[in-house]
């Protein structure tokens, strides 16, 4: 297990994994699974590991539709038409990531993302 500054105690981790797993899984069923993830969050946000991931989660939606959002835009020039698939794809296996780290038990960032994450103050 990898202990982030050790802020988060082992129990705070046995405890949150699934639930910080589902979170991450949730969003697969649409705006629901959205909600869904929000409210397990706002459940659990006393647990130091699920917060740690819900934030995580929280960076990923807002990168993704950031980025899909330019890439989508840029269709109108051609180049969006090889972006949008890249983008797509990177979240994916961005988002697949954090599904494994917090079944895991890891609190460490997401690739790339992960870093503006960890600087949401809640």
């Amino acid at each position: 297990m990898l202990l982030k500054r050790g802020l988060t105690m082992a129990s705070d981790i046995e405890e949150g994994k699934a639930l910080a797993g589902i979170m991450f899984l949730l969003p697969i069923i649409g705006p629901v699974g959205i909600v869904g993830s929000i409210v397990l969050w706002a459940v659990k946000k006393d647990n130091k590991f699920v917060n740690y991931h819900f934030k995580q989660l929280l960076i990923l939606w807002i990168a993704s539709l950031i980025a899909s959002l330019i890439a989508g835009l840029l269709i109108l020039v051609l180049i969006g038409f090889v972006l949008l698939p890249i983008v797509v794809i990177g979240s994916i296996i961005i988002w697949i990531i954090g599904i494994i780290n917090a079944f895991t038990g890891l609190q460490k960032p997401l690739p790339i993302i992960g870093k503006w994450g960890e600087t949401f103050n809640f």
